[in-house]
């Protein structure tokens, strides 16, 4: 009986142990963000707002239900009776739901805003020349750049599509060469696709 009693304190004793040093541990390194905070090391300028620096409602929101579900699990230990206080076994239903509902609107929010982002930038390429007279077996180049001038990766692709009469183009590097004789119908499309969406375009006469 004295040896199970002796086992039961060592455990319990080793137990405080662990549970005060893992508390220091997280002290310490809680210290360290917060100093590296205060030394402008840590930039918190963008913790609610976007990369251009307006405000996001997604992030705003993430911040809200992360203190709401802390403060909802601390009233869940402190609460539970025990004494000392000590973490639950099980973590309550209504914890997990309120994680996955802020995790999922998150991700939600993220993802309507990245098909914004992406949609208007699409909508800002514009392709150079808009418009070329090619001469059989010529050549032309196009370039495709979006709104702040910098040259913007699509693919290139003309229309119709049918080498042996309308000639090819490079779908990566957007170099048209012209067919050897000019066909029928003169006029070509040249297009500039991104994730399968036409963002740009322009036009070739044969002649």
């Amino acid at each position: 009986m004295v040896d199970f009693v002796r086992r039961l304190f060592s455990m319990y004793t080793l137990m405080v142990l662990v549970g005060y040093t893992l508390l220091i541990l997280i002290g310490w390194l809680a210290a360290i963000v917060i100093l590296k905070i205060q030394r402008d090391q840590i930039d918190l300028t963008y913790v609610l707002s976007e990369n251009d620096g307006g405000a996001s409602m997604s992030r705003f929101q993430l911040m809200i239900f992360t203190f709401v579900i802390s403060l909802s699990f601390f009233l869940v230990i402190v609460g539970n009776g025990e004494n000392p206080p000590r973490f639950p076994e099980a973590i309550p239903p209504g914890v997990l739901a309120l994680l996955g509902i802020s995790a999922s609107s998150y991700l939600v929010s993220k993802g309507i805003q990245q098909n914004t982002e992406e949609a208007a930038a699409a909508a800002a390429i514009a392709v150079t020349p808009s418009a070329a007279k090619v001469a059989a077996g010529g050549t032309q180049d196009f370039v495709a750049k979006d709104f702040a001038g910098m040259t913007a990766t699509v693919t290139w692709s003309i229309e119709p599509n049918d080498p042996a009469v309308y000639g090819q183009i490079d779908p990566k590097m957007g170099h048209y060469v012209a067919p050897a004789a000019v066909p029928a119908a003169k006029h070509i499309t040249v297009k500039a696709t991104t994730s399968g969406q036409v963002v740009g375009s322009a036009t070739i006469d044969l002649s």
